[in-house]
């Protein structure tokens, strides 16, 4: 504990609580001691125990998320980020993901159910899945299904949080990271070449013929872009608190098909990975049979086939997924007679 690489003592918060090598005077765990005039005396003294730091070479920095993928793997447990090299015996899952991605690159839109019990590996499948899409340019938006009175059921509530956890692959010095998409929107504000790239995309949304042309008109100003209504608009925060109407709704779709037109449009972005996870808590006690069919109707928007070029993946357990079938034909048919079931969330695809 005291004469190895990363000592107890090599912190210099836990060094006055462990700079000794008498047992008999080590302080108790989590007392002070009381000499600290005497510290740096006693440090020097333990540190000649050490090998030189310039003796170990340091992992490089692309290679730590590996390293550390390889020790919990040591350990049994699951890898907590996507690393790609770590792929043998996914050969059929790879070959599956290449299939999805080129159906959604004809301006379509596939959908997959991934299955599995907990603890199976859904989590590290659907991490190798998005290193896979940041990796061809595909954004990649991941939304939970924790709360319904704020996720499926709710777009003009979960559009906010879909877009906190959204991923925008980017290179930085020849290397392929990523940054979320309100740090794209920073710096498409900010620099003037990019401004100049927005500024282009929102006067062709503008003239065209889409869900999205009233929204960019509104984001711009005698020619310029309005920097303060595009915010408001992108961020989604004033639509948290709005109720379930199907205006706010429609406004929710259409502002995240907006986002999803410029990022391509502006950063290259190919169609979106949509990932929807924890399916199984639409049974959770309490969720009442009303909330299910609210969920199914926002499903429809993005299983439906309504957003272009996207792959969107809902992970469940098998033991969701029949309860989900047995009971989703009756709640379509239910949406389907609802007035304010609007014509983006397409049931009848969802079928």
């Amino acid at each position: 504990l005291v004469s190895r690489w990363h000592a107890l003592f090599e912190p210099e918060a836990l060094a006055p609580r462990v700079a000794t090598l008498e047992p008999e005077a080590a302080p108790t765990p989590h007392a002070t001691l009381g000499r600290l005039d005497e510290l740096p005396d006693l440090l020097d003294r333990e540190r000649t125990l050490l090998p030189r730091l310039s003796e170990v070479p340091r992992v490089p920095e692309a290679r730590v998320p590996h390293l550390r993928a390889l020790l919990r793997l040591s350990q049994g447990l699951p890898p907590l980020e996507a690393t790609t090299e770590l792929t043998v015996g996914l050969d059929a899952v790879d070959a599956r993901i290449d299939q999805l991605f080129a159906t959604s690159s004809h301006d379509g839109s596939v959908f997959a159910v991934l299955v599995g019990e907990y603890g199976a590996g859904k989590t590290h499948h659907l991490l190798h899945l998005e290193a896979r899409a940041l990796g061809t340019k595909r954004p990649v938006m991941r939304l939970a299904v924790e709360r319904l009175d704020e996720d499926l059921g709710s777009p003009q509530r979960h559009l906010r949080r879909l877009l906190a956890r959204t991923l925008v692959p980017t290179s930085t010095r020849g290397r392929e990271t990523s940054r979320s998409v309100f740090a794209c929107l920073e710096s498409w504000l900010g620099a003037e070449s990019s401004r100049r790239k927005l500024l282009e995309a929102l006067e062709a949304l503008e003239a065209s013929d889409s869900e999205v042309s009233g929204h960019a008109s509104s984001c711009l100003v005698e020619g310029a872009i309005d920097a303060r209504a595009l915010v408001t608009l992108l961020s989604a925060l004033d639509l948290h608190d709005k109720p379930g109407a199907s205006s706010y709704r429609r406004d929710a779709y259409r502002r995240l098909l907006l986002w999803l037109e410029l990022l391509a449009r502006v950063e290259g972005c190919e169609g979106p990975v949509v990932i929807l996870d924890e399916a199984e808590n639409l049974y959770r006690p309490g969720v009442s049979r009303a909330e299910r069919r609210t969920a199914l109707r926002s499903l429809g928007f993005y299983c439906g086939g309504t957003i272009p070029r996207a792959c969107v993946v809902l992970a469940v357990t098998p033991e969701t997924l029949v309860s989900l079938r047995e009971e989703a034909g009756a709640l379509l048919d239910e949406i389907e007679e609802q007035v304010t079931a609007l014509p983006q969330e397409d049931v009848a695809m969802l079928r």
